[in-house]
C-alpha cells in the first residue's frame, strides 16, 4: 500500500514532496472514494491520521501502556479477570453514563 500523506509539507529539499489531498479535491470528493477502500486500507489511513494529531510521542506513555497490557493479559490468563463480550462491557457504560446525567 502507497502511503498517503495530507499534511501539506513542501520537503523538497530533501527530494520528497507531499501531497495535499485537501489543496487539490474537495473533501466532499475524497471521503466518499476513501471508504470504498478495503478496511485495511482505511485503517492504515485512519491510524496515519491519528498519528498526525500527536504533537509528539510520549515514550513514558507508551512503556505504560505495555506494562498496562501485560498485566491485564496475565489477569485474564490466571483467571483472576473474566472477559466479557463488548455488547454487555457497552450495557454497563451506557448505564454508568446515564447514571452521571442525572
Amino acid at each position: 500500500m502507497q502511503t498517503i500523506r495530507i499534511d501539506g509539507v513542501d520537503d523538497s529539499s530533501r527530494g520528497l514532496k507531499r501531497l495535499s489531498i485537501i489543496d487539490s479535491m474537495e473533501i466532499e470528493k475524497i471521503l466518499p472514494k476513501l471508504l470504498k477502500l478495503p478496511s485495511s486500507e482505511r485503517a492504515e489511513l485512519a491510524t496515519q491520521l491519528i498519528r498526525s494529531l500527536d504533537e509528539a510521542e510520549d515514550d513514558d506513555a507508551e512503556e505504560a501502556w505495555a506494562r498496562e497490557i501485560k498485566k491485564r493479559a496475565a489477569d485474564i490468563k490466571s483467571g483472576r479477570v473474566k472477559p466479557i463480550s463488548w455488547a454487555k462491557a457497552r450495557k454497563r457504560i451506557e448505564a454508568k453514563l446515564r447514571a452521571r446525567q442525572g
